[in-house]
């Protein structure tokens, strides 16, 4: 696990300024073709990319408590719920959805009862 974090650690340092320039890249494009805003948005925009970068400053760049660290991963969780909900009917995206966002809720909540035991 080390090694993957040392190496996104080297990647996003090294890459971090894209993530400006590819989503005005995208903005742009999107003037002038067609695209599905649901799935370019949810990679793109307030999204997977700036949740990574947001994973890259919390994790690597400043000293932020362990849920500040990890909500990025569930904010990415949610976004590629949002982009297979393209893909599916509304009512099975509905219950994926709820089930996702409880399962965060309850993941932190048992992990923050965790933490406050072991103290």
């Amino acid at each position: 696990m080390k090694i993957k974090a040392r190496l996104l650690k080297f990647y996003l340092d090294k890459y971090i300024f894209l993530a400006p320039i590819i989503m005005l890249s995208i903005t742009l494009y999107s003037n002038f073709f067609n695209i599905n805003y649901v799935i370019v948005g949810n990679i793109i925009g307030y999204s997977i990319l700036t949740n990574i970068t947001m994973y890259y400053l919390f994790n690597f760049k400043g000293s932020y408590c362990w849920f500040t660290r990890n909500i990025p991963i569930g904010l990415v969780s949610i976004n590629i719920i949002d982009i297979i909900g393209c893909f599916i009917d509304y009512e099975k995206y509905k219950i994926m959805f709820n089930i996702l966002v409880v399962f965060i809720i309850v993941f932190f909540y048992i992990i923050y009862k965790i933490k406050n035991i072991t103290k």
